[in-house]
């Protein structure tokens, strides 16, 4: 679903988060602003990053992240951010530009359910989907078959949708709080066994979907706590290359050259 007023102004696309609480959105989501945030500051190449369009939200955006690195604690579950606008901007040589604009619909976890008439209609006029599953439970939980279906329920729910009314609409499942496991070891086998069951019932849909593993850890610095950031913002930058029909969005600048 996209609107525009006139041919040349920037498409506005809703994106819909999707989890339960305590996953870990709220912590991605200022990990992948903070990461642009800083990004638009550097002073080589082109920049790009995302410009909250309403106060209210930068305010209670900034409210979190001020009280996590002061306290070096993660927000609670009760502590997110629930829906608001966003631009995606592009500084070059040629000026600063917006590619296009975003809604991003974050509904209570509790909610998400398919049977849910309200949160059907949201998965129906959204454009792409962000699914986050909890990659540290998965581990944990690995022998325990119940458990691991519980984890994917919500995801084969949306991809039902997709393939039954015949949308291509992308879906990033982020696999969030990896730092709390060792990827290069035994963990990482584990999670990818885990989640093979997942990707072979979306392949066989024919889902357009795109994995990430999500690792947002909080490091003591000389002036309190920071989130440490490494291509946080990827999965919504896919999510946004695939809605524009474009090559991946990266930081590095070479990249965004197809982009314009």
């Amino acid at each position: 679903m996209t609107n525009s007023s006139t041919k040349n102004d920037p498409k506005i696309y809703s994106l819909l988060s999707i989890g339960q609480r305590g996953v870990g959105k709220t912590v991605f989501l200022i990990g992948s602003c903070t990461e642009l945030y800083t990004n638009q500051y550097q002073e080589n190449g082109q920049q790009i990053w995302f410009d909250c369009e309403e106060p209210e939200i930068q305010q209670t955006f900034e409210s979190i992240l001020r009280q996590t690195t002061q306290t070096g604690q993660y927000p609670s579950a009760t502590m997110k951010i629930t829906n608001f606008d966003f631009s995606l901007k592009l500084r070059s040589l040629w000026g600063n530009k917006t590619l296009c604009q975003f809604r991003w619909w974050d509904p209570p976890g509790e909610s998400c359910q398919i049977y849910n008439p309200a949160f059907l209609m949201m998965v129906l006029n959204s454009d792409g989907y962000c699914a986050f599953i909890d990659a540290y439970n998965l581990v944990e939980r690995a022998n325990d078959p119940k458990a691991l279906a519980q984890s994917f329920e919500l995801v084969k729910s949306i991809a039902e949708v997709l393939h039954s009314n015949n949308l291509e609409h992308p879906l990033a499942i982020v696999l969030t709080k990896c730092d709390r496991l060792r990827l290069d070891s035994q963990d990482g086998q584990i999670l990818d066994r885990g989640i093979q069951p997942l990707q072979a019932f979306l392949e066989n849909l024919k889902i357009n979907y795109q994995i990430f593993y999500s690792s947002i850890p909080i490091v003591a610095g000389d002036d309190g706590f920071d989130l440490k950031t490494s291509e946080t913002a990827k999965p919504i930058l896919w999510l946004i290359s695939k809605l524009r029909n474009t090559e991946i969005f990266s930081l590095n600048g070479d990249i965004i050259n197809s982009v314009i």
